[in-house]
């Protein structure tokens, strides 16, 4: 059985001598090895990080995104990052009409400022977007 041609994967070939990952990566980025974070590294960068900010800007999540909003795996679900960071600063959700939602408006652009978000109601969240001028999605 032939395996992948990256030193340390033994993961059986797909294309190209890679194993799948590893050619999706070269597909992609024209790189094998690129593309690719350390298992744990966007939770290790939210605890280290994002969590004990404590400036004014906009913080980005710099990994992975669904329509522009930070994504990480907690538990093995996927869960937006300004929600999890929100039950790690100020708890659980007050009810389950509650979201996050991003006083400075750019939650699209994955901020995750522990200072610019609060739980809100559907209706607060919409009125941040109108004043922010951001459209809502149909």
């Amino acid at each position: 059985m032939k395996i992948c041609a990256i030193d340390g994967c033994e993961r059986k070939h797909y294309a190209r001598g890679y194993c799948n990952p590893h050619y999706k990566r070269w597909w992609r980025h024209g790189d094998a090895s690129a593309g690719g974070i350390d298992k744990g590294e966007a939770r290790r960068w939210v605890d280290e990080v994002a969590i004990p900010y404590d400036g004014n800007e906009c913080l980005t999540f710099p990994y992975g995104k669904a329509h522009g909003y930070g994504r990480i795996n907690i538990d093995s679900e996927p869960m937006d990052v300004h929600v999890f960071i929100l039950q790690c600063v100020k708890g659980k959700k007050p009810s389950l009409s509650h979201e996050g939602c991003h006083s400075c408006g750019n939650g699209h652009e994955a901020c995750v400022n522990p200072n610019h978000l609060y739980w809100g109601t559907r209706s607060q969240n919409n009125l941040d977007r109108w004043r922010h001028h951001r459209e809502l999605r149909a």
